[in-house]
């Protein structure tokens, strides 16, 4: 779906980030569900819908997840996914054999903010294997 101000997030839900006057960021309510928010985009946000915007929020959050960063030009992105990395996301960015335009992963692979890289699918395997091993060990912890 499209992202909404206000919008609570599930697990497993896909939201696509908009952009143009906002930015989108991810905020945590004091009951501990994270939501979508419409922001002013950063000084720095260049490009809208802003990645390093999002990536920054979300790392913020205190939540823990999973990240990619895709092809893409410039910049975009690199540093805030270093910050999720740095906050105990996994990380990922497309492999240059895979992208149109290897800017945005090259520059993140450059600060050494991704914990792996590979084609799209094989990072949508990666990420959607994750919750699975997460929610496995949660449930083996409990019982």
């Amino acid at each position: 779906c499209l992202a909404s101000d206000g919008l609570a997030l599930e697990p497993a839900q896909g939201v696509l980030a908009l952009g143009k006057e906002v930015s989108t960021h991810l905020e945590r309510r004091a009951n501990g569900v994270l939501e979508c928010r419409f922001r002013a985009p950063s000084a720095a946000a260049r490009y809208r819908p802003n990645v390093d915007d999002l990536f920054h929020s979300a790392a913020a959050s205190g939540c823990r997840g999973a990240a990619a960063l895709l092809t893409g030009m410039g910049r975009d992105g690199a540093l805030g996914l270093q910050a999720l990395r740095h906050a105990g996301f996994s990380t990922f960015v497309q492999d240059e054999t895979s992208c149109t335009v290897y800017g945005m992963p090259k520059a993140a692979k450059e600060i050494d903010a991704a914990d792996d890289e590979g084609d799209p699918l094989s990072i949508g395997r990666k990420m959607a294997d994750l919750p699975l091993k997460t929610e496995t060990k949660v449930r083996e912890a409990t019982t």
